[in-house]
């Protein structure tokens, strides 16, 4: 095959991955509006979505592992329930194994996990004043959303210093459904960058989202100031840039989860992660041994 033709080869693909998405994205949606549709029956559309999402996931995501549970740090510490977990089975075994199959009471070691993705099915702010000032009492679905990253990315983890690019930094991403916010005007949109900001502005840099992402909508991410006076690059972990940074909006419609697809492709391939010391933190450490110089046996005395 010569360069032309696989020039051609490469853009086809790139459209056949973009057109997946694109159907990834509708077959979500669509799943959203029937659930929507009958939850005055079911009265439980959110753990559906949350399963449908992890699902068709796991079918892009191949070969990482998809799952839901709770993560567990060597301290006992854990985030609670996270809809998404990404994880490398072969690091750690799971810390309590559940009842059923379908069971969701399933415990991670925090090494062992890539990170998380929290689903809600709609955005809603309400964590900031005008001035984008955190109030007292924040609300909204962002706001939650925020909080259970923060939880997990505040879990204790070993961190090596990695060469050429890697990290062992947790991952932490948003995914709604949907939004009944206006993101047509400049003025609603400076709204919801303000509420993002203002949440995440509480916790330290490697603590804060990656990204937030709704459906057929915006993709919202990190930026640094570019070489030029307009330009604005695009950061995968807020901890990497020293300088000041930005959050930035781009209308991406139906290419939302092209958007996210990469990303999230790039910050796996990029993540690095050091299996757990489960002998020494995750239970050894309460194990009472005995010291066989004591015991005097022959065989062991000179």
């Amino acid at each position: 095959m010569d360069t032309e033709d696989f020039t051609k080869q490469s853009i086809l693909a790139d459209q056949f991955l973009r057109q997946r998405l694109r159907a990834f994205s509708r077959r979500l949606l669509s799943e959203r509006e029937a659930q929507l549709a009958t939850r005055q029956y079911n009265l439980e559309s959110g753990i559906p979505l949350e399963e449908f999402f992890r699902s068709e996931l796991a079918e892009l995501l191949r070969p990482y592992v998809v799952d839901v549970g709770h993560v567990v740090d060597s301290q006992g510490r854990s985030a609670g329930e996270c809809d998404v977990v990404l994880l490398e089975p072969r690091l750690a075994p799971l810390l309590v194994a559940p009842s059923t199959p379908s069971s969701r009471r399933k415990f991670f070691a925090h090494e062992a996990t890539y990170g998380v993705i929290e689903v809600k099915q709609s955005l809603t702010i309400g964590a900031s004043d005008q001035r984008g000032r955190l109030i007292g009492e924040p609300k909204g679905t962002l706001w939650e959303a925020c909080r259970k990253v923060f939880s997990y990315k505040q879990l204790r983890r070993a961190m090596p210093k990695w060469q050429d690019g890697a990290t062992a930094e947790p991952i932490g991403i948003i995914v709604c459904y949907g939004t009944d916010l206006d993101c047509s005007t400049p003025e609603a949109q400076d709204r919801i960058l303000r509420d993002f900001v203002a949440v995440n502005a509480t916790v330290r840099p490697e603590h804060r989202v990656n990204a937030l992402y709704v459906l057929e909508k915006f993709t919202m991410n990190w930026t640094k100031k570019g070489a030029g006076p307009e330009i604005f690059d695009n950061l995968q972990h807020c901890s990497e840039w020293g300088g000041d940074l930005f959050a930035s909006m781009q209308a991406t419609g139906a290419d939302t989860m092209h958007h996210f697809f990469l990303q999230l492709w790039d910050l796996l391939t990029r993540t690095r992660l050091v299996p757990p010391n489960l002998l020494r933190d995750y239970g050894g450490a309460s194990l009472k041994g005995i010291d066989l110089r004591s015991m005097r046996f022959p065989a062991l005395v000179e």
